[in-house]
C-alpha cells in the first residue's frame, strides 16, 4: 500500500511541474516581455492607474478667456432695492457685473461721463424717453423692460387728505390759516420719484422746487423719509410721494407695523397727465389695494360734494361693502439700456440668458420681501413680449435688436409668413 501511494503521489508531481513548465512557455509567448508591476505604497493608491498620467491636447478640456479683458458692468440702485436684487441675480446667469447707485435717476446724469462705453445701467423708462427727448442721451440703446413701478401717493391714516385735490386746496391761505401747514416728503433728485414728482404736482399747479404758505416739502433719502412719516418729530411728513414697485424695501419695513392711506393717479387731471408724459410714455395699471393696505376708501353720497373718506378694514365682511379693491394708475418700467458701442454679441447672449432663465428670475423676484398676507406680487414682470417693447423715439441696441428678430418679436414684412405670433384672419 504504501508502495503504491508513494508511486502515485510522484506521479502527480510530475505531471504538475510538466504543466507549469508547459503553461509558462505558452503565456511567454502570448504576453511578450511585459511583466506586471503590483505596488501598494499606500493604502489610499490606486495601483492599477498611472498617476502621472497626462491628458494631452488640453485645448479639448478647457476654455481659454483673456483674464485682463473688462467685464460689463451694470449699474443698478442702492442696496435691498429690487433693482440691486435684480443685478445681483444677472450675475448668477451671466458675466456681468454689479455696481450700486444712488439712484434709477442718478443712472441717466451718468450716462454721458467719460470711459462709459462698456456698462448698462437700469432706469425709468420715462426719465429715459425724456433724456432722449431733450436730446441729453444719445449713446445709450434701448436693451429690455423688466417690471412696472407705480406713480403713489402715501398719506398717514389721520390725515385729512384723501385725494391728490385735496393737496390743491392747501394753496388757499383764506382756507387754511399757516397753523394748516401739510408737509410733503419727496426723494432726491437722484431719484425717479423725485422725476414723476414735479410733473404730477405740477398738474395742481405745484411747483416743487417753490416755497409756500401751507405746503411744505422736505427733501431727503428714502430711508430717512419714512423714519419721517413714523414719527411726529422736527422733520415729520404726513404725505410722501414714491414711484415704486410693490417691494420698496423701506415700505415693506413701514408696513409691517403701521397702516397707511395710498392715493394713486386716478384724481389727477388725465389730459394733464398725458400731456407731461407725452401721451404714450406711461402705462395705465390696475393694481389691488390690498398689496399695500388695509385701508378703503368708499364715496360718501349725502354731502353735496363728491369726497372721499376712508376707514380701516375690521373684519373680512366689511371687505366686501366697502370700496373699490383696485384702483388705477400711471406706471413706468425699469429697463436696461447698454452703449451703443457695447459688443452686440455680448447683449444678445445677454438677452438669451435672462429669456432663458425668465421663471427663475421671475420666482426669485416675486418671493423678495414677500408678505404672504398681502400677496404684494410684482405687476407682469418678466413678460416676454412686453420686455421687447420700445417706444418709437428711442433705438434698440444692434444686439438687442438681432435677439428680438431670432426669437420673432421684431419682423419685417417678409419675415410675417413664417412668424409664430403672426395669425391671418379668415374672413378679410
Amino acid at each position: 500500500m504504501d508502495n503504491i501511494f508513494n508511486i502515485n503521489f510522484l506521479l502527480l508531481v510530475v505531471i504538475i511541474v510538466f504543466l507549469f513548465n508547459h503553461r509558462k512557455k505558452l503565456y511567454q509567448s502570448k504576453l511578450g516581455n511585459f511583466t506586471e508591476k503590483f505596488t501598494n505604497k499606500n493604502s489610499l493608491d490606486i495601483n492599477y492607474l498611472d498617476l502621472h498620467k497626462n491628458i494631452h491636447h488640453k485645448k479639448l478640456y478647457t476654455l481659454e478667456h483673456d483674464t485682463l479683458s473688462i467685464i460689463p458692468v451694470l449699474v443698478s440702485s442702492f442696496k435691498y432695492s429690487m433693482e440691486y436684487l435684480l443685478g445681483q441675480e444677472l450675475t448668477q446667469i451671466y458675466r456681468i457685473k454689479q455696481e450700486e447707485s444712488l439712484g434709477l435717476y442718478h443712472n441717466i446724469k451718468s450716462m454721458n461721463e467719460l470711459d462709459n462705453s462698456n456698462k448698462l445701467y437700469l432706469c425709468s423708462e420715462t426719465d429715459y424717453y425724456d433724456a432722449i427727448k431733450n436730446k441729453k442721451l444719445n449713446n445709450y440703446k434701448f436693451v429690455c423692460g423688466l417690471y412696472y413701478i407705480h406713480f403713489l401717493l402715501f398719506v398717514r391714516v389721520e390725515s385729512e387728505i384723501t385725494s391728490w385735490l385735496d393737496i390743491a386746496k392747501y394753496l388757499n391761505t383764506e382756507v387754511y390759516n399757516k397753523k394748516n401747514i401739510i408737509r410733503i416728503g419727496i426723494p432726491t433728485d437722484d431719484s425717479n420719484s423725485y422725476q414723476d414728482a414735479k410733473k404730477l404736482f405740477s398738474c395742481l399747479g405745484i411747483n416743487i422746487k417753490k416755497n409756500y404758505t401751507n405746503i411744505a416739502f422736505i427733501f431727503g433719502n428714502e430711508k430717512d423719509l419714512f423714519g419721517n412719516l413714523k414719527f411726529n418729530i422736527k422733520n415729520s411728513i404726513d404725505i410722501l410721494y414714491l414711484t415704486t414697485s410693490e417691494k420698496h424695501p423701506y415700505l415693506i419695513e413701514y408696513l409691517s407695523s403701521y397702516n397707511i392711506n395710498v392715493l394713486s393717479t386716478s384724481s389727477l387731471n388725465q389730459d394733464l397727465l398725458e400731456m407731461q408724459y407725452h401721451g404714450n410714455h406711461a402705462f395705465q395699471n390696475r393694481i389691488e389695494k390690498d398689496k399695500f393696505t388695509r385701508i378703503i376708501k368708499k364715496k360718501n353720497m349725502y354731502e353735496e360734494e363728491i369726497t372721499d373718506s376712508f376707514k380701516l378694514i375690521n373684519n373680512e365682511s366689511e371687505k366686501k361693502i366697502i370700496g373699490p379693491k383696485f384702483f388705477n394708475t400711471k406706471s413706468s418700467r425699469v429697463i436696461i439700456v447698454a452703449h451703443q458701442n457695447l459688443d452686440s454679441d455680448y447683449v444678445k447672449y445677454l438677452l438669451r440668458n435672462i429669456y432663458g432663465s425668465i421663471d427663475s428670475l421671475r420666482n426669485k423676484l416675486n418671493k423678495y420681501l414677500l408678505i404672504k398676507e398681502k400677496q404684494n406680487l410684482l405687476t407682469n414682470p418678466l413678460e416676454p413680449y412686453e420686455m421687447s417693447y420700445c417706444h418709437q423715439m428711442a433705438e434698440y441696441h444692434k444686439g438687442a435688436y438681432e435677439f428680438y428678430q431670432e426669437i420673432q418679436l421684431i419682423s419685417d414684412k417678409q419675415g410675417l409668413t413664417d412668424n409664430q405670433f403672426v395669425e391671418e384672419n379668415q374672413y378679410f
